[in-house]
């Protein structure tokens, strides 16, 4: 399973250190999305990260493209890209009042139509905990934001999160 995890929409101090740990830990994407930056802004972020990192960073812009709220975008969009992400699966960590769309028999009955395979990133309130039945669901992977980013003041909690989140996966 894939390993994505979210910048926050906001400034975070020693981020770019922090973007170098989540791949040093085994996050296979890192998709910084910063919709109110300016190009240069983002430049900036990417240009301070080391270059040996940035293989694993993707600018997350025109997101409504490569994220879907329904199993239709899913069928609809999933054959145009690598992976495409679903959500809310659960309720939001990060977006308060964001609450999951699907049932898990909703999500049983896509992944045995085929809708969900390893190109369906699961997103939307993700934790540790939802690892084992995303992968009984049949998801590709699994993306993180507020699981993560809560652990951003604490250099060795971010990073130890990090690696429990990679083994599980």
């Amino acid at each position: 399973m894939r390993l994505i995890v979210f910048t926050l929409p906001d400034t975070v101090d020693g981020e770019p250190q922090l973007i170098e740990t989540l791949v040093s830990c085994g996050v296979d994407m890192v998709h910084i999305r910063k919709p109110s930056w300016t190009d240069d802004d983002c430049a900036q972020l990417v240009e301070s990260i080391s270059p040996e990192y940035r293989s694993h960073i993707t600018i997350h812009t025109h997101h409504n493209l490569r994220s879907c709220h329904s199993l239709k975008e899913v069928m609809e969009r999933k054959p145009s890209f690598d992976y495409v992400f679903l959500s809310p699966i659960f309720n939001s960590i990060s977006k308060k009042g964001y609450m999951s769309a699907f049932t898990v028999e909703q999500l049983r009955e896509a992944r045995l139509r085929g809708i969900i395979d390893d190109k369906v990133i699961a997103l939307g309130g993700i934790t540790l905990q939802h690892i084992p039945l995303l992968k009984e669901l049949g998801f590709g992977g699994a993306a993180f934001l507020g699981d993560v980013w809560r652990f951003a003041g604490n250099p060795h909690l971010f990073a130890s999160h990090v690696e429990a989140l990679h083994a599980a996966l």
